[in-house]
């Protein structure tokens, strides 16, 4: 075990001895940040939620995209980017031993062609990125499969969802935050399959329940409390679900019972030796947040569909292996250092980004399909390649580069557009001040008369807002409604937002605990416990044990 301290937040960490062999088994030397700043690195490369308006660099024509229209590289659209009629190769160039290697990799990222937007398989769904098999979408990013869905991020095999964060297998839900298999599900949080229920957190298989903590396989329960299915009725049927001024009190009475609930110190299941938070069939794990079927990880967050083997690597998975301090990997990807978005089958890739198709054998490549035995997108035989890789390696080791992923400061976004705003906040100052690119956010006048009164009722609202401009409560921000947005409150009966999605999105995440683990003693056994929840936080924690034979 080896104790360091972070050269950029001065944070003290340990680097224990199995981490050690799996950064010589990788050939990279020990890590200099701490893991925070490490994930929070990759997170600054990481822009999914901002569109602009731009043109296609290949076209002409309007397109939206994830790039700014004041970025100096290069940017296609969908169409032309997957086009046979360009080589990634054609801007391959000689590595210079006189200069560092990041300097010479991001002249050539704002050289070669950049993807507008990651999305797939699409049918109207302008307003979405990183999304694949998608119909009839608007504002969604981070998932696939899904049509009628609004408002979210992080999902799978959803309909007419509106208005989530990490959602999977659901139709019909509203305001749900980390829950499964939901069905007509409101205002829910950590819950799995639940239907037609209300106000409901870490609830399993409950169905007409309502303002319910903690509950498994309980029917028509109010309040934590059994009642027939005429009491539960007859108490429904007085619920004006429609009326924004019931369902926001409902909402922070909600917030406040949660706040003393009784939780389980790991939100998850079907875990083994493991620590971190929303984990699923995960085994020999650490301080993985957000994940599933890991084996054998550490540091990594979002990857939904399974690794073994790796560290520090952010988003996706599936027959993932062997990388390290990456992200956005997947479909068949071993063998990656420092690396960002390289899909579709990938192996023995170092410091590169946005290649796909089954590469193998890269340094530093940028926008390549299947390709391989390329360093800064030249391409070598095998033996050139074979003996050009270990001087650069030793080149890069000297620089003090190998082994690291990219810089924030060279990131293409500004740091608060990116997924390391939400994870690690900083202000405008602060940002500056470390080197990081900001943004001034742009308030943009909407076409319609601006609004601030909304009916309080549902039924009260007529198709005329759809011509208008409603404004934020919290920000002041304009937004509207679109057409099949309205159809969704009237079938569900729900009141019409009154704060603008950002504001939405930002509450939703604010639900959910830092990434970040403390010691806790379970308020049962006295078992020291590693937990999201912080030692001022007013929630009963226990552990499982005990939590489970407390399961009503």
């Amino acid at each position: 075990m080896k104790q360091k301290t972070c050269i950029v937040s001065g944070e003290d960490f340990v680097v224990a001895d199995k981490d050690q062999v799996f950064y010589q088994r990788m050939g990279v030397p020990q890590p200099v940040l701490c893991p925070d700043e490490r994930q929070r690195r990759r997170l600054a490369w990481r822009n999914q939620r901002k569109l602009y308006r731009r043109e296609c660099d290949g076209s002409d024509k309007p397109i939206l995209s994830i790039f700014p229209p004041d970025y100096p590289g290069v940017v296609y659209s969908p169409e032309k980017y997957w086009a046979d009629d360009w080589d990634g190769r054609d801007y391959g160039r000689d590595f210079d031993f006189s200069r560092p290697f990041f300097p010479q990799f991001m002249e050539l990222f704002y050289a070669t062609p950049q993807l507008a937007r990651q999305a797939a398989l699409i049918e109207n769904c302008d307003y979405v990125n990183d999304v694949l098999r998608l119909k009839d979408c608007y504002l969604v990013f981070d998932g696939e499969q899904a049509r009628d869905t609004m408002y979210g991020e992080t999902f799978m095999h959803l309909t007419d969802c509106v208005d989530f964060l990490f959602l999977t297998g659901s139709e019909l839900c509203y305001e749900c935050t980390n829950c499964d298999n939901g069905y007509r599900l409101c205002f829910a949080h950590n819950c799995v399959n639940c239907q037609e229920s209300w106000f409901l957190r870490d609830c399993v298989g409950c169905k007409n329940c309502f303002g319910c903590i903690g509950l498994h396989n309980k029917q028509y329960w109010i309040y934590n409390k059994p009642h027939t299915k005429e009491q539960y009725e007859e108490f429904l049927s007085g619920f004006e679900s429609g009326k924004y001024s019931v369902v926001s009190k409902l909402r922070e009475q909600s917030k406040s019972a949660w706040s003393t609930a009784t939780v389980k110190s790991l939100s998850g299941k079907q875990n083994d030796n493991v620590t971190g938070d929303y984990l699923e069939q995960c085994k020999d794990c650490e301080e993985c947040y957000d994940c599933k079927k890991l084996r054998d990880c550490k540091y990594c967050t979002n990857v939904l569909v399974g690794a073994q083997d790796c560290y520090d690597l952010n988003v996706w998975g599936n027959q993932v292996s062997l990388c390290c301090d990456s992200a956005t990997l997947g479909e068949g990807i071993q063998d990656v250092i420092g690396s960002f978005w390289i899909a579709m089958g990938g192996e023995r890739i170092a410091h590169s980004a946005f290649c796909f198709n089954n590469c193998k054998n890269l340094l530093g490549c940028v926008g390549l399909k299947k390709a391989e035995y390329c360093i800064l997108n030249k391409q070598y035989t095998k033996e050139e390649y074979e003996n050009l890789w270990p001087k650069i390696v030793a080149h890069m080791k000297e620089t003090g580069e190998w082994g690291e992923f990219f810089p924030i400061e060279l990131s293409p976004f500004s740091y608060n557009c990116t997924a390391a705003q939400e994870y690690f906040p900083l202000t405008s100052e602060e940002a500056l001040a470390k080197g990081y690119k900001w943004e001034e956010e742009k308030v943009f006048e909407l076409p319609g008369d601006r609004v601030t009164t909304i009916p309080d009722d549902i039924a009260d609202v007529d198709d005329a807002i759809l011509e208008q401009t409603l404004v934020c409560e919290n920000t002041g921000k304009p937004y509207r409604l679109t057409k099949p947005e309205l159809q969704f409150y009237r079938q569900m009966k729900l009141p019409v937002p009154r704060l603008h999605p950002d504001e939405r999105h930002r509450q939703r995440m604010s639900l959910r605990n830092p990434r970040k683990l403390y010691d806790r003693r379970c308020a049962e056994c006295g078992q020291v416990l590693k937990t999201t929840y912080a030692p001022d936080q007013t929630e009963k924690v226990l552990c499982e044990d005990c939590y489970l034979s407390q399961i009503v």
